[in-house]
């Protein structure tokens, strides 16, 4: 019953590997679409606040698929039934017996299942996790060169103040001026 179960739940779990790992791939598209979003916006805004064009940045996520869980089947019957058996009647018994190895191996089979897919939901949310920090590394980067660029561009501020005091000073003096 182990190796068969262990045979069969290794064959599903690789069979449906893509199926398994899609949501990853989904937050990967989302977490790629929200940064090329972050990136138009930011680029909106400094083009309107400072009239500079922002190229947008290359961002590629690495989206890794997840390693397949280990499967592992535990002892599918009793002890006391394995070794004890032989001294049952199967002639007699039979349709208990059969009845009862019947829901045993069922719920064995809903059990490592069970296990198998919580095994995948772990790995996918690992993935996805770390494909969230690579989005906010992402964005956080694009903001900390765009700190970086405008720390290195040499303040307007002074020489637009005294443009704006000439200009100031020019339209008092022709309003005053008959």
């Amino acid at each position: 019953m182990q190796a068969f179960l262990a045979r069969e739940l290794s064959e599903v779990s690789h069979e449906q590997r893509s199926l398994l790992s899609e949501p990853a791939q989904k937050a990967g598209e989302h977490f790629a679409r929200t940064v090329r979003a972050f990136q138009d916006r930011l680029a909106g805004h400094v083009k309107a606040a400072l009239g500079v064009s922002l190229s947008p940045r290359e961002f590629n996520l690495e989206v890794r698929e997840p390693s397949a869980p280990p499967v592992d089947v535990a002892f599918a019957f009793d002890a006391a039934f394995s070794t004890a058996g032989w001294l049952i009647p199967l002639t007699l018994f039979r349709r208990p017996v059969e009845r009862n190895l019947l829901r045993k191996a069922r719920y064995e089979v809903e059990k490592n299942l069970s296990r198998l897919a919580a095994d995948w939901r772990d790995r996918v949310g690992v993935v996805i996790t770390e494909l969230r920090q690579q989005t906010e590394d992402a964005a956080r980067n694009e903001l900390e060169s765009l700190e970086q660029m405008l720390a290195q561009t040499a303040s307007q501020a002074p020489r637009l103040r005294e443009q704006i005091e000439e200009v100031e000073k020019l339209r008092l003096s022709h309003e005053y001026d008959p």
